[in-house]
């Protein structure tokens, strides 16, 4: 049974209420969110009345850059979207994630990054020795530039 089948049915949907663990989406809750929201809310800034829960981290990032990008339209300012991410760093294996990931493992066969990332360097430098495919992405570094 999907769970829109449970919607379209009153006495199919009663088992659905019960379970705390059905999924929240779009404007839908078990009553453990919406008593945790609540909790949340309670204990936040006074400015602070919107809890919105994720699935896990990649889908938090997903989410915060469709909210900036969001922001940016609404204020008149569609162009600015690129999103400046670290060279070895994970945020996710989604399209977008998975293009702010800095892991050359997550964009081979993929396409990806993305065109609105733009990649820097990793705080340890020296890591290109060990990483050699990041001289490629950033010709800018290279070993005789770098100082101690």
């Amino acid at each position: 049974m999907s769970a829109m089948e449970g919607r379209r049915s009153p006495k199919r949907s009663q088992p659905r209420q019960r379970n705390a663990y059905y999924h929240a989406y779009v404007g839908h809750g078990t009553e453990a969110s919406i008593t945790l929201a609540k909790m949340v809310v309670d204990r936040a800034p006074a400015n602070m009345s919107k809890v919105y829960f994720g699935l896990g981290g990649s889908d938090a990032n997903e989410t915060n850059i469709k909210l900036v990008w969001y922001y940016n339209n609404i204020l008149g300012r569609p162009e600015k979207k690129k999103i400046i991410s670290r060279w070895r760093g994970y945020h996710g294996s989604g399209l977008m994630t998975g293009s702010l990931t800095g892991l050359h493992l997550f964009h081979n066969k993929f396409d990806l990054p993305l065109d609105r990332v733009l990649h820097t360097v990793a705080p340890d430098f020296f890591a290109a020795k060990t990483f050699p495919w990041m001289k490629r992405r950033l010709p800018g570094i290279a070993r005789t530039n770098w100082k101690r």
